[in-house]
């Protein structure tokens, strides 16, 4: 089943140094851009969409009210039928949200381009110990990076937020009209940073950038295997794209939407990208070889 070719690491040639160096500087280009435009995204869905909206209960598949809005306001109702988005907060494929949100879904679909591209390797006939480790360590790195936002982004900063919301707004379980119509019958705190933007941002951009990277340096020219996986890529990022756009237009202030930007830029977009760059090589385990297949260990894929 495995290849008997050396495991051991090769030194790089000039020709495939200068390949493995352009594409880390494409990456660079590309991280820089998807960043500038992400940050475009949250200033102008702000600027154009003021009002942020709550969840509240109700008959629709959906319930909200502006956090702002004047008592006994009527329930905006979202509800999956003709006409039933028509009116914000409502937005078509909004349902997709609870699907990429939910923690299988935030689990699987970001290592689906990976699987897809490890069992497509599996059944070919370059299969060595060298590739499987690769893969496998690289599929430990994506676990790793959404571990961290699920246990410490999401959970335990969600936590000190809420502490800290409470401790300096001083805001009030009873303090808004409609704390009845919420679940928990609280009402929303003071500030939340979008933790949606932080879970399409991780999982859905900066771990499929870096498959992305990972599938140039290793092809060695076109295969249907890789325009397969490019454009399933495209389509799981474009998805993740449309619900950042009207989570950041509806839910959250702008200061909720740049902080949670800058919270997964900071914490996992930046490292991973640092890692395509072999910034870590005084940590052996952080090395890109880890990752990703050197140009002399790629075959062509039919």
């Amino acid at each position: 089943m495995f290849g008997d070719r050396s495991t051991a690491l090769k030194k790089l040639s000039a020709r495939q140094h200068v390949q493995l160096t352009l594409h880390k500087m494409k990456m660079r280009r590309i991280f820089l851009i998807l960043n500038a435009l992400l940050l475009i995204f949250v200033f102008y869905t702000s600027y154009c969409f003021p009002h942020k909206f709550v969840r509240v209960q109700g008959e629709c598949d959906s319930n909200w009210l502006r956090v702002d809005a004047p008592d006994n306001s009527e329930t905006i109702c979202c509800k999956n039928e003709p006409g039933g988005y028509a009116d914000a907060p409502c937005y078509i494929g909004m349902d997709l949200m609870p699907v990429l949100g939910s923690l299988k879904g935030a689990w699987v679909i970001p290592l689906s381009a990976l699987v897809l591209n490890y069992g497509s390797m599996m059944l070919g006939p370059d299969v060595t110990m060298r590739r499987v480790r690769v893969y496998v360590r690289r599929g430990l790195l994506y676990a790793a990076v959404m571990t961290l936002r699920t246990v410490v982004l999401y959970m335990g900063l969600g936590q000190v937020e809420k502490k800290l919301g409470y401790l300096v707004l001083g805001s009030s379980d009873q303090s808004c009209w409609y704390a009845d119509r919420r679940r928990g019958k609280r009402c929303p705190i003071g500030f939340d940073h979008s933790d949606h933007i932080v879970l399409l941002v991780s999982h859905y951009m900066a771990i499929l950038l870096f498959e992305w990277f990972a599938l140039n340096v290793e092809s060695v020219g076109p295969s249907l295997k890789c325009t397969m996986l490019r454009s399933w890529i495209v389509i799981v990022g474009g998805m993740a794209t449309y619900l950042l756009f009207f989570t950041a237009s509806y839910f959250h202030t702008t200061a909720e939407n740049l902080m949670g930007l800058i919270i997964a830029q900071g914490c996992v977009m930046l490292p991973l990208m640092l890692v395509t760059q072999d910034y870590f090589t005084s940590y052996k385990w952080l090395r890109l070889h880890n990752f990703v297949l050197q140009p002399d260990d790629s075959k062509t894929d039919n």
